[in-house]
Formats: structure tokens, sequence, C-alpha cells
């Protein structure tokens, strides 16, 4: 009983001193990333392509998706709010020559535009949700 009551007091403060903080008072966000990937030279789109979101200071897991046949992916997640959230992804090409070659592997950053924001309020408590869109091109490796 004592250590529910220690962790609650922690909750506890740590709300008070992260909400004040939070734009819209929201302290966690959702964020949609997605996007398509594509070969650099005529864009078509890249299928079975492995997309790995690393992970933040705040949330402590990684998540990996796979393109379909349009190139597409997308992440749906809930993070601590960040205006200016950015989140590092890992690009590779694990299935060798079935996509139409073996395409060079990328890390790189989908930034969050603080106008795709997005603000409302459900059963009195208040939301926010941010709609990142990342296209990124691979080069063929001869």
């Amino acid at each position: 009983m004592k250590t529910i009551n220690k962790v609650a007091i922690v909750s506890m403060i740590f709300m008070s001193i992260m909400l004040p903080s939070c734009e819209n008072n929201t302290e966690f966000a959702s964020y949609e990333i997605s996007g398509k990937i594509l070969e650099n030279v005529n864009s078509t789109p890249l299928k079975n392509i492995r997309v790995i979101r690393l992970s933040t200071d705040y949330l402590l897991f990684s998540d990996t998706t796979y393109t379909d046949s349009t190139g597409y992916y997308e992440f749906l997640l809930t993070d601590y709010f960040d205006k200016n959230a950015a989140f590092e992804l890992k690009i590779e090409d694990t299935d060798k020559n079935l996509n139409g070659g073996h395409f060079q592997s990328r890390s790189v950053f989908a930034q969050v535009d603080p106008e795709n924001w997005r603000f409302y309020t459900v059963d009195n408590q208040k939301r926010s949700i941010a709609t990142v869109v990342a296209d990124f091109k691979l080069q063929l490796i001869e």
C-alpha cells in the first residue's frame, strides 16, 4: 500500500510540473507519422522496406513497420506533447533484390511542423494530435 501511495504522490508532482508547461494544457499527444518510400531516380514506390521509429527521450520503445505495394508506411503513437517533436526513422531494404534491387539504408528525421497541430476537447479533456508526412527516396546500390 505504501508503494502505491508513493507512486501516486510522484505522479501528482510530475503532472503538476508538466501540465502547466504543455500548450493548451495537454500533457500527452497523439502523433501520426506517415509517408512514402520511393526509388530516387524514377520515384518508383518501394515495397517491403523496413521503417523503424526509434525511441525518444520519453518513449522508451521503438516500433517497426514495412511499406506496402505503394511504398506507404504509417506509425500511430502517443508521446509527451512537444510542439516541435522530431522522430528518428531508420529505413532499410531487407529483402535484397525482391523489390527491384538492393537499396541503401538511411537514417532520417520526421519533424512535426508546429502548424500541423490540432487541439480539441473530448469529455472535458484537452487533446492534441500532430500529423507528420515524411516521404523519402532511397538510392539503388549497384
